[in-house]
């Protein structure tokens, strides 16, 4: 039999006769026939097709792809074509190559169709005898075996269903094996035995694990979380889909799983012992609880596994509540920490090829402040800290990370060098070790910044209001230590504020402590999403593609006294949560920080957070006091925690060593029969003689535990080996461990200083690169007996500490004069300087982490031998050489003159900036406010600080894996989980009266929202607000509805925040308040009123608060019409037949009416676009067309159209991606032009089909490599090898491949979201070059006075929030709009073009805009080559053609049949659905005009929208 020549529909019955699967694509049928064919080898055919085992992401897109084949099969029975098996050629030395490798079965195009006449030839009698022969023969019943074929024997269908009528039989564990081979390899069982076994073992196996625990205690809660409990029936029974509907409504009537989650009865004891007096009793079950790790707390949209994981940068991608603009709350302050800006606008990009000019550098630097100056919109000041000389103990770290970048860009230098890497970009090599000051790039820095400070004051209102303080690089210490200098500064002036609202950008992960010092009660911390790929960064991203987080230490706080609070009855000193959070900020010191080095065996990823919280709340209550007194420790009390900490020294080793398990007469024996050996095999005496000396020393201060002579001797040389090889001692004394447990506790002391005090000593340093153990500080430190002392001493010169820290390698950096230092072989200092030199993990895992093993710099010798040279500076190097102290502007509303033109920008014609020194901040330690203000008030709530009061809750530790970013944290470690208490009211009509007042929902962030209904399962509660008499109007409610609000309420307090609101009897459907707008009278007088979202969002009753004491917000005050509108400011037009048009104000003629300019806009000419469009527009072709093109199977193409991870053996944690990467399935995006995803089915353009093609002709081992390895079994944790695709010059070639793949589209072009909607790249270059055609001819604007009603007119307020013009706005491409946002990165009233939408619900709408100039913050992406584009909200943007479109609406008539809820909802509800325009479904249209007053339908309008409607509607 030929079995090509066979037809699809002829294959399928082939394989039904047979007895196989008939799902698939004809090339799989008739491999699978093939195989079927060939009874006499072992074939392995897998349908799914096997993927790599890094992509996950990949093998739901299989399932896309059966979906396609589908669909193909039936293509190909309408066409009636035979494709034959296509083969993709490879070179000659490929095929040789792959001869020599071990043989491989291949299926597939790639190697061609599989023949065998000789077997085709068989009868199924025969092929029936064969199997028999291999696999034995089969128990059936009478009717199977009398069956002439196995046709008969097999299932009818594909389903997996076991037949019913097969008798209960024992298989032995030999032929279930052989079945299950047979399934395995013909895509389907072929015999029901297997079936009905393996169905048993598994009922077997479910009734085991959800059977009742014979302690109820013991038993998992039944109504878990989104988990129904478990029935298992007597009989496997399939339902019909009736069935399946009733048990699911009764599930749902019954106590609802979702709506209640219930607790043991050993966990509700424990959590209410957990407040009681601890008794012994107590302190057993304390310690109990406390042996469980306590780290992954969840800290609501701030998790606590973030906070306390904060020094590893955990990916906790919903660890922070994400910044919406109008969630951010008021602040008073923002403090920029300047070095993280600095880098990642210098360097933004991993990929060390590219270049970057310092223009670009100081724009990107704007750009990135005005973008958190935008965001925040601080009322009273601005600070800017750049980082200056810092202090000695520093220094060594700065001197480590620059020796290690100095290197790693050299290797880094001759790997480009030597593949000849193109370079991307213009300019030099950027060193990053010119971010420190004294360089001549921090000078012009400086410049750079002054400027732009008095450029925005005197042009941006954001800017006028607060102080601007800028301390840059030549006032000394580190920009997040000026910025705490500052704040303690603040505090000790009179008037200031207890309540002020503080908030602090960077990139340092001790910027939680800090925070934390200053027992702020308003502080929140503010950073960019930090991503975690081996892949480096396609794209620099721009400062608003940037997503930024806020966590608010706030509610970390409230964790922290969460966390602590068993210590509140145990105390005989009085429990202070202010002096806890001071004794956590010491303890996190011990794993390390920038000035002492980690003890030994603590690290953060090992648990060592947690053990530290245990022993410290147990060591606590046997101390007279708390450890960390406002700044100063108390080493009594602190060593008396690191002896319990000393403990953990020897487990560690026992953990490491397991002859420690050993029974003690076994160990024993063991260990002296090998000491003996030992002393009896070596001659080595004095090492000996070495290792008891060193026990001596031990032995003399023992650990309490160690009880066996033999472990003394075990730990006792562990330890000795930890100082010889680390600390290079060579000979380890009392003395010696005396003076680095003394060291190492003055280091303490000096961090404590430093935190809370200030610089204690500029010029000491821990001399070490090594801590001693824990074991060592308690054991042989001397206890001071009026603490430590430090003499503060002066600072560094800038260009002391640059020839401290820099390399040779960055000697440019410094003057020419101290070169000689660095390079001469007779400089003193030229030891200090090594070409290379060593790397320690010292228990680390990242590279980063690593000790760098340099010596430490010699401070008197460095001074001598610069004092020798310094004669050869010149006098701009001497400028460059100095201290200076900070700067602080306010706003003027005079002019002062002009800003001088710098290097990169032009002149400033009216400068608004006032300039001043700021005063001394060296404040004396007896003034400082130690612990939070004295005068605030802890009552009152402040408007985004999120809080745990005023809603009452119990806690418990669980186990829930609580969403942090879209994952579930880890389950094997507890959670922090509030439970609420419930409430007594239980109906609709307990909750009436808060109908039209203003409450605040989103617990524990506690938003403002007005309520518009009361609903319950049985009845719907609104207020009519008609004739203005208040009427509460009932209806029914639909419970399905209900049911599903409750369920989404508790999936998001539960699996999100950790927060278990119990059952839902009462839902409030609010409308949150948005921003605020104004309301006029007749007389012309100004009424500020809160502007409420069209949307209803849905709150269960218990988490809303009715009312509390709130901080008023600071709304600036109007009193007339013309106080709102002042002369030549800028307004839009909201009237329809001007709808969106900027206009600009005039003096006023009447009290109530406002005269303005009109100025009439022209449109480009958009429709000579459209044929542009259709000349761009391509086609797509399903997966499996792109198949049949190219010559490869599906899954192959979905491979390498991805993702497709593969590991270079020299180097395996970094993993390359050999994928084109036109797409990312589970991220559903896609490269514009390249690939697109419509009803879950991915297509190609011609553009991808060709880019494969090349693929596949520059590269022809990958996808030999794919071909062969498609049925092999592969693990999930394993990943290619470029050693298993590359088995000639694989080096060169990889080096190649990467080059190839780096010029491609996938990592040149962003992908965007599938379901958004976007014009190809070229189009928009299309766009952008017609627009400036038109714009360098068209004639000026037209303009119309006019005299109008204010209501007819926008004014945008900076204090009033994002405000929405219309909600009912649409978008679609082509659209034109205006900026309305006055306080933006795009100018106030520039207009452009809709080139993309994101469609989202509601305000979180984007549209990518390509305007009409180009603006300083501008981005040049989605295919445009100039500074224009950008990508707004709603509120940001007033669209000029839905005030065309709007026109011509027609009303929508309401449902007759829809209840009350259902025709709310269909109105404003957060349960509509989103169409792809992102408007929603049942949105109301307002009634149109007058026809008198329709203007003529605009052409282009008409022309765009029919186009769109035609082209880029998904099918």
């Amino acid at each position: 039999m030929d079995v090509s020549k066979l037809k699809v529909a002829e294959i399928k019955k082939e394989l039904k006769d047979r007895g196989l699967n008939t799902v698939g694509n004809k090339q799989e049928l008739l491999t699978r026939l093939q195989e079927a064919l060939d009874a006499e080898e072992i074939g392995q055919v897998d349908e799914d097709e096997h993927l790599n085992g890094a992509e996950e992401a990949v093998v739901d897109e299989v399932e896309d792809v059966k979906e396609e084949d589908a669909t193909a099969v039936k293509e190909e029975k309408q066409t009636k074509k035979i494709v034959l098996k296509r083969q993709v050629e490879f070179p000659e030395e490929v095929v040789v190559a792959r001869a020599a490798a071990p043989k491989q079965e291949i299926t597939g195009p790639v190697a061609g169709a599989i023949a065998s006449s000789a077997k085709n030839s068989l009868t199924p009698e025969e092929r029936m005898a064969l199997r028999a022969k291999r696999f034995g023969p089969t128990e059936t019943t009478p009717a199977a075996a009398a069956a002439p074929t196995p046709a008969a024997a097999a299932p009818k269908t594909d389903a997996a269903e076991p037949p019913a009528k097969i008798a209960k039989v024992e298989l032995s564990d030999e032929q279930k094996e052989r079945l299950r081979k047979r399934a395995e390899r013909f895509g389907t069982s072929v015999s029901p035995l297997i079936e009905v076994v393996d169905a048993e073992e598994k009922r077997r196996q479910r009734q085991e694990r959800f059977s009742t625990a014979s302690d109820p205690s013991d038993a998992a809660p039944a109504d878990a979380i989104g988990v129904a409990p478990v029935v298992e029936p007597a009989t496997l029974k399939v339902l019909s889909l009736e069935e399946r509907k009733k048990l699911r409504a009764d599930r749902f009537n019954k106590t609802t799983a979702f709506l209640e989650i219930r607790r043991d009865n050993d966990g509700e004891r424990l959590a209410s012992n957990m407040a009681d007096h601890l008794n012994s009793s107590c302190w057993q079950q304390l310690n109990q609880l406390a042996a469980q790790p306590m780290l992954d707390h969840c800290l609501c949209l701030c998790v606590y596994k973030l906070a306390l994981h904060i020094l590893l940068y955990l990916k906790d991608q919903d660890g922070h509540p994400e910044i919406l603009q109008h969630q951010v709350p008021e602040f008073d302050n923002i403090y920029l920490d300047m070095n993280g800006i600095i880098h990642n606008c210098s360097h933004p990009n991993d990929n060390h090829n590219h270049r970057i000019t310092q223009t670009e550098i100081f724009k990107g630097i704007f750009a990135y402040i005005e973008r958190l100056i935008g965001m925040v919109r601080p009322r009273q000041l601005i600070f800017f800290a750049v980082d200056g000389v810092a202090p000695r103990a520093k220094m060594n770290q700065q001197r480590a990370r620059r020796f290690r970048a100095a290197k790693d860009a050299a290797s880094q230098a001759e790997r480009e060098k030597k593949n000849n890497e193109k370079i991307e970009g213009s300019g030099d090599r950027f060193d990053s070790n010119c971010i420190t000051p004294g360089t001549e790039f921090m000078v012009r820095l400086q410049a750079q910044l002054e400027y732009f400070v008095q450029l925005k004051m005197s042009t941006d209102p954001i800017w006028q209001r607060p102080r601007i303080v800028l301390s840059g690089h030549e006032v000394p210490g580190e920009g997040e230590h000026k910025i705490m200098d500052y704040i303690r500064y603040l505090k000790v002036q009179p008037e200031y504020n207890p309540t002020t609202r503080h908030c602090l950008y960077g990139l340092d992960a001790d910027l939680m402590m800090l925070g934390l010092c200053t027992h702020e009660p308003n502080f929140s911390l503010l950073r960019e999403e930090v991503k975690f790929s081996s892949q480096a960064q396609k794209t620099i991203a721009s400062p608003a593609e940037i997503r930024f987080f806020l966590l608010h230490l706030s509610l970390f706080r409230e964790y922290l006294d969460l966390e602590f609070s068993m210590l509140k009855h145990s105390l005989s000193f009085g429990y202070d949560l202010e002096r806890i959070i001071d004794d956590w900020i010491i303890i996190c010191y011990l794993v390390g920080n920038d000035f002492l080095p980690h003890l030994p065996s603590l690290h953060i990823a090992a648990g060592a957070l947690p053990l530290m919280y245990r022993l410290y709340m147990r060591v606590l209550p046997t101390l007279d006091g708390y450890i960390n007194e406002a700044g100063t420790i108390n080493m009594d009390r602190f060593i008396a925690f690191m002896d319990e900490l000393g403990q953990y020294d020897f487990e560690e080793f026992a953990n490491m060593n397991p002859d420690v398990e050993m029974p003690e007469e076994k160990y024993s024996k063991k260990k002296t029969d090998d000491l003996a050996s030992l002393l009896a095999s070596t001659d080595f005496a004095n090492e000996v003689e070495e290792e008891d000396e060193a026990c001596q020393v031990f032995s003399k201060h023992p650990t309490r535990e160690l009880s066996k002579d033999t472990l003394h001797l075990e730990f006792y040389q562990h330890k000795r080996h930890y100082y010889t090889e680390k600390l290079n001692y060579a000979k380890v004394t009392e003395e010696k461990l005396q003076d680095l447990a003394e060291e190492y506790l003055r280091g303490v002391q000096w961090v404590a200083h430093y935190y809370y005090d200030g610089v204690a000593s500029w010029a000491w340093y821990y001399p070490h690169h090594y801590a001693p153990y824990a074991s060592d500080v308690a054991a042989f430190a001397i206890r001071p007996s009026k603490g430590y002392h430090f003499n503060k001493g002066t600072p560094f010169l800038p260009f002391q500490q640059l020839l401290g820290v820099l390399p040779a390698a960055s000697r440019v950096l410094l003057p020419r004069a101290y070169h000689p230092l660095m390079l001469m072989q007779t400089s003193p200092l030229k030891h200090f300087y090594p070409e290379d030199f060593d790397t320690d993990l010292n228990g680390k895992k990242q590279d980063w982490e690593a000790v760098v093993l340099i010596p430490f710099i010699d401070e008197k010798l460095l001074l001598d031998a610069m004092a020798t040279v310094e004669h050869h500076l010149t006098p701009e190097e001497v400028a460059r050489n100095r201290h200076s102290i900070a700067i602080e502007y306010t706003y003027s509303r005079h002019s002062i003159g002009p800003v001088k033109a710098t290097e990169y920008f032009p002149k400033v014609a009216r400068n608004h900036a006032i300039a001043q020194p700021v005063p001394d901040l060296n404040i004396a330690p007896h003034l400082l406010v130690k612990g939070p203000c004295p005068r605030i008030d802890r009552s009152l709530f402040v408007p985004g600080f999120p809080t745990f009061r005023h809603i009452e809750f119990t806690t418990r530790l669980e186990s829930i894996g609580v969403k942090v970013f879209d994952s579930p944290a880890q389950k094997d470690r507890p959670t922090m989980v509030l439970r609420l208490k419930a409430i007594a009211l239980k109906s609709a009509a307990d909750f009436q009266h808060l109908l039209g007042t203003s409450v605040w929902v989103h617990y524990p962030h506690l938003q403002e929202a007005i309520v518009e209904a009361v609903v319950d399962r049985a009845q719907t509660l609104t207020l009519s607000k008609a004739n203005g008499n208040r009427e509460i109007i009932e209806a029914s409610t639909e419970e399905t509805q209900f049911v599903r609000a409750s369920k989404d309420i508790l999936e998001r307090y539960y699996g999100r925040l950790g927060i278990v609101v119990g059952e839902i009897n009462v839902v409030l459907k609010v409308r949150m308040l948005e921003g605020r707008t104004f309301s006029y009278s007749v007389h012309g007088k100004v009424t500020v009123e809160k502007k409420w979202a069209a949307v209803e969002e849905s709150f269960a009753a218990q988490t809303v608060v009715p009312t509390l004491k709130a901080l008023a917000p600071q709304i600036s005050q109007f009193d007339t019409i013309h106080d709102v509108f002042k002369v030549d400011s800028l307004c839009f037009l909201t009237h329809a037949q001007n709808y969106g048009y900027p206009a600009k104000v005039l003096p006023p003629n009447k009290p109530n009416r406002v005269n303005v300019e009109v100025q009439i806009p022209q449109d480009p000419p958009l429709d000579k676009m459209l044929s542009t469009m259709e000349a761009n527009s391509m086609a797509y072709l399903p997966c499996i067309k792109v198949c049949r093109f190219v010559g490869l199977p599906a899954a192959t193409v979905s491979k390498v159209t991805g993702v497709l991870l593969m590991a270079n053996p020299k180097e395996p944690r970094n993993r390359i991606n050999i994928g084109l990467g036109l797409k990312m399935h589970m991220q559903n995006k896609a490269v514009p032009g390249y690939a697109k995803r419509d009803n879950n089915e991915w297509s190609y353009s011609q553009k991808a089909v060709d880019l494969l093609r090349e693929y596949i002709r520059r590269f022809p081992e990958v996808f030999s490599f794919l071909q062969c390895s498609r049925d092999r079994p592969q693990n999930r944790n394993e990943y290619i090898k470029s050693t298993d695709i590359f088995t000639l010059n694989c080096d060169e070639r990889l080096e190649e491949l990467k080059k190839w793949l780096s010029e491609q589209a996938g990592s040149r072009m962003d992908a965007r979201k599938c379901d958004s909607l976007a014009l190809d790249p070229l189009d928009v270059l299309a766009l952008e070059k017609m627009i400036d055609q038109w714009s360098a001819r068209k004639a000026d604007a037209c303009t119309r006075k006019l005299e109008l009603d204010p209501q007819f007119l926008f004014k945008p307020v900076m204090d009033f929030g994002p405000v929405i013009v219309d909600p009912t706005v649409e978008f679609f491409l082509l659209d034109r709009v205006v900026c309305v946002r006055e306080d933006f990165s795009v100018p106030l009233g520039l207009m452009g073009t809709v080139i993309g939408i994101d469609t989202e619900e509601g305000s979180k709408l984007k549209v990518q805009v390509l305007f009409d100039k180009e603006f300083a913050q501008g981005q040049a992406s989605w295919g445009c080559e100039q500074r224009r584009c950008f990508c707004l909200s709603k509120p940001d943007v007033i669209n000029l053609s839905h005030g065309r479109r709007k026109l011509l609406a027609k009303p929508a008539a309401p449902s007759p049949t829809a209840n009350a809820w259902t025709q709310r909802e269909s109105m404003r509800s957060a349960f509509a659905t989103v169409q792809k325009n992102g408007r929603k479904s049942g949105t109301p249209t307002p009634k149109p005009p007058s026809p008198q007053s329709l203007p003529l339908p605009n052409d282009s309008d008409v022309k765009i929208r029919a186009f769109f409607t035609r082209a880029l509607t998904p099918s």
